[in-house]
């Protein structure tokens, strides 16, 4: 890719807890979702991509590695790598809900467009 594909950079600076350990754009280009770690916890961070401002967040248990949203850009799906499952609804900003994988080493995930399905990857089978 070249500048002309690209369009002009914007760099930003996003005040987390820590490392960004998983970052994801909306569909719409509207919001950035980051996934920071402090080494106790996960912090997923929903950022307005124009003004660069907090507009919500969501902790999770571990360090995080996966952030997704969803086609339509209404849902994201996070992962923590301790095995917590979390879908947030991007528009109200709550929790839909939040599962814990036992003793499962999540290493990725997926959600369908529709948001109605999701794909985890274990790492211990």
């Amino acid at each position: 890719l070249n500048k002309s594909q690209l369009g002009d950079p914007c760099l930003m600076n996003f005040k987390c807890n820590g490392p960004i350990e998983c970052v994801s754009y909306s569909p719409d280009g509207r919001k950035i979702a980051t996934g920071s770690g402090d080494g106790f916890g996960g912090k997923v961070t929903i950022w307005d991509a124009r003004s660069g401002q907090e507009a919500s967040n969501f902790i999770l248990p571990g360090g995080l590695v996966s952030l997704q949203f969803s086609g339509d850009g209404k849902l994201i799906l996070a992962v923590s790598n301790e095995g917590t499952v979390m879908l947030a609804d991007m528009i109200s900003f709550k929790e839909r809900a939040r599962e814990i994988i036992g003793d499962t080493l999540v290493s990725g995930a997926a959600i369908s467009i529709d948001g109605k399905k999701m794909i985890l990857v274990a790492g211990n089978g």
